[in-house]
């Protein structure tokens, strides 16, 4: 059994729009709140487990960095996802963090891991910016610069191995010639 009004229902919305007319605006609001909510939990629900299960663990560890790091914050403050909250985390937590997986202990984390914690807290945003308790500006903007510096780290990790080889656009035939001895 669901705990959802019956919000598809045309004459439940009729006699709510007709009890809503003759209040005042607070229990209007009160409705599109509690619709909201609704909304939120119909989508939540309804989003793909792999979804949720992969942005889960990501959102907690960013909660209780928020925890910590604003403890001496109101709660409403504490939690709310910021650019520069977002940013700091990515520095001081996730960026050059070791990978925590068994077999890959002395390996710094790759970017598309950095890129799912970016991924799960600007999902965390978009909850709270649809429930309005968060009205600042996107927050993955303040974050550009710091991915594209990972991004160009990856890329020169890359290629340091391919150097004086075939891979590294050595196109005529005297370079490679001097590569064959």
């Amino acid at each position: 059994m669901s705990n959802f009004l019956p919000v598809n229902d045309p004459m439940y919305i009729h006699d709510l729009v007709t009890a809503t007319s003759s209040s005042s605006d607070q229990s209007t609001e009160m409705v599109e709140t509690q619709a909201m909510e609704e909304t939120m939990l119909e989508n939540e629900e309804n989003s793909p487990e792999a979804t949720n299960k992969a942005y889960s663990p990501k959102i907690k560890e960013f909660q209780v960095w928020c925890d910590d790091v604003y403890r001496h914050s109101s709660i409403e403050q504490r939690f709310t996802v910021t650019g520069d909250k977002l940013y700091l985390f990515l520095k001081t937590m996730v960026i050059n963090r070791v990978s925590r997986r068994s077999d890959q202990e002395d390996r710094v984390i790759q970017l598309a891991t950095i890129y799912k914690h970016v991924a799960a807290i600007t999902h965390y945003y978009q909850a709270q910016v649809s429930q309005k308790t968060n009205d600042h500006p996107h927050p993955r903007s303040a974050c550009i610069a710091i991915l594209k510096t990972c991004r160009m780290r990856e890329e020169n990790a890359g290629t340091v191995g391919e150097l004086d080889t075939l891979i590294d656009d050595y196109t005529t035939t005297d370079e490679i010639a001097s590569l064959s001895y």
